[in-house]
């Protein structure tokens, strides 16, 4: 008489990765911004996820901005192979404040429809930037007379 198996209660339901495909080639992946290396630990898993959600929408797509609802974040883009993030919406929210706050995104909110997203692309100047908003400045269009001291610039000036 064989006795059934205690379950283990510690034990989670986990999903096997498959592995990646043997022929790995251009339709499949995107080139990951290898600068996110510097900052992954200024970042929260939840704003990783997040991030990694928005790159696949934009540069993955060849974008710099998308319309993303929190709903796609959460549960991933029906029709497709994303699943999302797996993040409830609370944790989406947070998340994408976080990234604006440090600048990584951009988003133009709209009541009831999904938002936009933009990338924070250094070399892209935004149009209509909003009060308080950092405009970018190419490094090759400022002269540099000392690198040891601040340099503040007017954009007026330019």
């Amino acid at each position: 008489m064989n006795k059934p198996q205690k379950r283990d209660k510690n034990a989670m339901n986990v999903v096997e990765f498959e592995g990646f495909d043997p022929v790995m080639n251009q339709r499949h992946f995107f080139t990951y911004p290898i600068i996110l290396a510097s900052y992954w630990h200024e970042l929260s898993g939840s704003e990783q996820k997040c991030l990694d959600f928005i790159l696949r929408q934009t540069m993955g797509w060849q974008k710099d901005f998308d319309y993303l609802a929190l709903s796609q974040f959460c549960t991933g883009i029906r029709g497709s192979t994303n699943k999302g993030t797996g993040l409830s919406k609370s944790q989406v929210r947070r998340a994408i404040d976080g990234l604006e706050a440090k600048k990584f995104i951009y988003v133009d909110r709209h009541q009831n429809r999904p938002s936009k997203f933009t990338l924070n692309i250094a070399s892209v100047q935004r149009d209509a930037p909003r009060k308080g908003a950092s405009q970018f400045i190419l490094k090759s269009d400022v002269t540099v007379i000392n690198e040891d001291e601040p340099m503040r610039v007017h954009i007026e000036d330019l």
